[in-house]
């Protein structure tokens, strides 16, 4: 077999979990080259949030390593059970594509899990992977990267919802963000099973979902997205109605059951303080930050180039969803992430039909799922209208 008969034989996404060691584990997910191109390259996903260009002999290699994961006869992959799985993908390399050089595919691999290694450590990567926006991913592949399941509440039960997210099973998306309302459904563990291909983020309202987390983290949920304000119990409960106990109970319990935890706050004039909730979350190991400013916040850039300077020293993931703080240029000279650019498609059930939004707020209409495949909607006129303006910021 040729690269390219090997290229045409291989599944567009292929999806492994990591664990370098017990509750500290991570999906992966390759994606073949664009119309099977051979220069293409694939692209990784490590996480759900970092994306990296992989050229084709490094995206082959880590295509039948993580092959070798899936059959689940070394769960954990610490030094001696990486090199039996070693073994397991060199052999195979070896008689799907005798051209490749055993000598570099070996050292490649050890190259690129070391790398993959410091990720999941949070510590400095050395390049290897180079990161992209999930932006040029859905360029690139006509498609979102990101699928957001809302509802009318009013309407909509669970099961319609579960309806919305069946149809995406062969709609190729890495990744299902599912709602708060998810939070009252026993049988989501259950649904989770049928899931594991995608990269599955829950939004949580703080309170713990009637399943359990221990639960809903067996079942292949890999990240919790919480909000929280302030360390302040009485700022808390009043902006969010939330108590500062329950949720850092909900925090700790993810992270001690190995679930990626983001926290997502708005910061006004009475959390002003945010940096001293950041070093605090970031001392019981969280690393993943979503900031949205208050319009009327004063010193919005001095405080945001503070918390730039801490993630910067201990190498948190901040996203932003705010416009208009900084320019374009500064945000990507300071490296935060410009959450109101990624590509993310909501999907929304109302009158026995599915539509598709591109924003979470409902305003821009993309199309009807039930009549139409989701990268066909994507690439319409309107989504390129929609896009090209959220690079203009607009």
């Amino acid at each position: 077999m040729d690269i390219k008969e090997y290229l045409l034989s291989i599944d567009e996404i292929n999806t492994a979990i990591y664990t370098i060691k017990k509750n500290v584990s991570m999906k992966i997910q390759l994606v073949a080259p664009y119309k099977r191109k051979e220069e293409a390259g694939f692209i990784l996903v490590l996480g759900g949030s970092f994306f990296s260009h992989i050229n084709t002999l490094d995206g082959i290699y880590i295509n039948e390593f993580m092959n070798a994961i899936n059959k689940g006869l070394y769960p954990i992959l610490d030094k001696k059970s990486f090199d039996y799985v070693l073994e397991d993908t060199l052999r195979n390399l070896k008689e799907l594509l005798p051209i490749v050089s055993i000598v570099d595919a070996t050292k490649r691999l050890h190259t690129l899990f070391d790398e993959i290694r410091r990720y999941m450590n949070h510590t400095l990567l050395k390049k290897e992977l180079k990161r992209i926006e999930p932006y040029t991913y859905s360029i690139l592949y006509h498609r979102p990267c990101k699928v957001m399941v809302n509802s009318d509440l009013k309407n909509t039960s669970i099961h319609e919802m579960h309806e919305v997210l069946n149809s995406l099973n062969h709609q190729n998306i890495l990744t299902i963000i599912y709602p708060k309302s998810f939070t009252e459904d026993s049988n989501f563990s259950s649904y989770l099973l049928e899931k594991k291909s995608f990269y599955n983020t829950y939004i949580s309202s703080g309170a713990m979902p009637i399943c359990g987390i221990e639960r809903l983290k067996e079942s292949g949920l890999d990240e919790i997205i919480i909000p929280i304000f302030s360390m302040d119990p009485f700022i808390e409960e009043r902006l969010s109605g939330n108590k500062i106990k329950e949720l850092m109970s909900l925090i700790k319990l993810s992270l001690t059951v190995g679930l990626k935890v983001t926290i997502e706050t708005k910061i006004r004039e009475e959390n002003k303080d945010y940096l001293s909730l950041l070093k605090y979350l970031y001392s019981i190991g969280v690393y993943s930050f979503i900031i949205d400013f208050d319009d009327a916040l004063k010193d919005k850039d001095i405080l945001l180039k503070r918390i730039h300077y801490f993630s910067l020293m201990y190498l948190l993931d901040i996203k932003l969803s705010t416009y208009g703080i900084l320019k374009d240029k500064e945000i990507k000279r300071l490296g935060i992430y410009p959450y109101y650019k990624e590509d993310r498609v909501s999907t929304y059930y109302t009158k026995s039909d599915f539509k598709l939004y591109a924003d979470k707020e409902f305003k821009y209409l993309l199309g009807s799922l039930s009549m139409e495949k989701i990268e066909n909607i994507f690439h319409s006129s309107l989504a390129k209208r929609l896009r090209k303006e959220s690079l203009k910021r607009k």
